[in-house]
């Protein structure tokens, strides 16, 4: 009897990517990239806060599908630090990201890009330097900044796209008194050509770096560096895991079945076929976010040794730029100074502040085989020591043997043992190396699930299925096989998590003001409210968004209090 059960849609996707391999993505040459940050000077543990901006020259306000952003933080020898990717539904992202506090002080990069951008060999990417100093290091007397840089900047870009119309920014006193800090309300009023703008705003005490920090560079393919990029469609509704398995000899190993899978209460897994050159390719929707996948060959394989996964990390293409040592002194590594003790306080009287990563997980909670025909707890039964005497005592049409040094796994289908070709999962992820199943007593399995008839999967047939679940659920690559390779699919949050502030605690930071999701129309102007201002004189308000037809707004103006 055949039991069949159809592909979820994901599977479809990645199916279908692998059969247009050669297919090239050109919707990422319309496409610009516009990302808004609270402050580029940083101190290590503190919090980066960003809005991205996406548009696309069809249709600027209507992405189709989600996209992926991906950010990405270089440092002086362009090598990626620090990286991290959200999914947005709309054509704009907010969110905030901890700087972790170890990472060496210095000049970096922040660049921020989607799949399609990297493959226009970065144009219309976001580039843009940052400054971070360790919070318990001595400030930095010197450090490694570029002397080139390959376009115009951002702010001439957007000055020519809203050429002739002027925002109207205004500070006005709430008091009487001459001391403004006490209450300040800031209005901001669009011109009437735009008819509405999506903005994020900012107000940011200046920096003796803002000289050295008003610059962007833009990506361009290395030719010192280049990396093999796998060529997939555009990511829309999903986010594509791409690679190349090859054996120790760096040859491609070819249609091979390559499982992707992760731990789950169900059976679930996804798998494609290598091409010519050993690429496979997977379309993975929101369920896998913040998962660790693993990745591995099938039972089929038989080849000696083990194999070598080459996996798209999804990094973006740059250029080499000319670097020269930069010293830091007088105002600037005094304002380091203060800024490392402005942090410290702030953690004082805002020891919440910081944000959590976002680890929300979707579990799966349909079994991709539907229902099985036996279900076994051990529970039920006698102490039994290994896996063998569970598939001879309690485990009806399952056998397990071990020969020539190999565990395998028996169906008893038609009063036939058929030891090819059966499936097994632990914990929900195929399983190509069983003498971990066999150690397994009873004691440590939770269930076991068996399908004793045929089932397919796609292109994939087997005489059975056994999927056993332990009540620890460790992921440990070489449980599952000795060919295997870990991915940690890791998303973060794009909501922004207030803070809890009051008004008698003191405002310390160089960023006292930060909103990233501003609406704003000729005859709605917005106004911002300041609480008491205990720091510095000499501020500006940053404007960042686009405007309903799609042109970019960058607008910086100084404001003293």
């Amino acid at each position: 009897m055949f039991s069949v059960f159809y592909k979820k849609i994901s599977c479809f996707l990645g199916l279908a990517i692998l059969t247009v391999w050669a297919v090239k993505a050109t919707d990422g040459q319309n496409q610009k990239f516009l990302v808004h940050l609270n402050r580029q000077v940083l101190i290590g543990g503190s919090i980066l806060k960003y809005t991205a901006y996406l548009t696309q020259e069809s249709a600027p306000n209507v992405p189709k599908g989600s996209k992926t952003f991906y950010f990405e933080i270089t440092n002086a020898q362009n090598k990626p630090i620090v990286t991290w990717k959200s999914q947005t539904y709309t054509n704009q992202l907010s969110g905030e990201y901890h700087i972790p506090d170890n990472l060496p002080q210095g000049m970096y990069q922040l660049h921020v890009f989607t799949n399609e951008l990297r493959k226009n060999s970065g144009n219309g990417s976001f580039s843009s330097p940052l400054i971070i100093q360790e919070i318990h290091e001595e400030p930095m007397h010197q450090m490694t900044i570029y002397t080139t840089s390959s376009r115009n900047s951002y702010e001439d870009f957007a000055k020519n796209e809203i050429a002739g119309m002027e925002f109207s920014i205004s500070v006005v006193s709430d008091t009487l008194s001459m001391d403004v800090k006490k209450g300040t309300t800031v209005l901001l009023s669009l011109p009437a050509e735009i008819k509405t703008a999506q903005l994020s705003v900012a107000i940011t005490e200046v920096s003796p770096f803002d000289s050295l920090l008003n610059r962007t560079w833009s990506y361009g393919r290395s030719t010192t560096d280049n990396p093999e990029y796998f060529n997939f469609l555009p990511e829309q509704g999903f986010t594509a895991l791409a690679g190349k398995v090859t054996d120790t000899l760096g040859l491609p190993l070819i249609n091979q079945v390559v499982y992707v899978s992760c731990k789950s209460e169900v059976v679930f897994f996804n798998y494609a076929i290598t091409d010519g050159d050993g690429n496979f390719c997977f379309a993975l929707d929101s369920t896998w976010n913040n998962k660790d996948v693993l990745l591995q060959l099938s039972s089929a394989y038989t080849g000696n040794g083990n194999v070598q996964w080459h996996l798209d990390q999804k990094n973006s293409i740059r250029n080499f730029s000319d670097t020269t040592s930069h010293f830091v002194g007088g105002y600037q590594f005094e304002y380091i100074n203060q800024l490392q003790k402005r942090e410290l306080v702030h953690r004082i009287f805002a020891p919440d502040s910081l944000v959590a990563d976002s680890n929300v997980v979707i579990d799966f909670t349909e079994n991709l085989f539907f229902q099985p025909k036996y279900v076994v707890y051990p529970s039920d039964y006698e102490t039994l020591k290994d896996f063998k005497e569970l598939a001879d005592n309690i485990l009806p049409a399952v056998r397990f043997k071990k020969e020539n040094d190999i565990y395998k796994m028996g169906i008893v289908n038609d009063n036939q043992v058929i030891f090819e070709n059966v499936l097994v999962c632990l914990n929900g992820n195929p399983v190509t190396e069983l003498s971990t199943i066999a150690r397994l007593s009873s004691k440590d399995v939770e269930r076991v699930e068996i399908f004793n008839s045929v089932l397919m999967y796609g292109e994939l047939t087997f005489n059975g299925v056994v999927s056993i679940f332990t009540h620890a659920k460790e992921f440990n690559t070489q449980q599952y096989s000795i060919n295997g390779t870990a991915y940690q699919n890791q998303f973060y949050s794009n909501r922004i998590v207030a803070h809890a502030t009051s008004n008698s605690q003191p405002t310390v930071l160089p960023d006292i003001y930060w909103n990233p999701s501003v609406i704003l129309t000729p005859d709605q102007p917005f106004s911002i409210k300041l609480n008491q201002i205990d720091i510095g004189h000499n501020y500006v308000i940053s404007v960042r968004g686009f405007a309903q037809t799609g042109g970019f707004i960058w607008i910086d103006k100084p404001i003293n209090f």
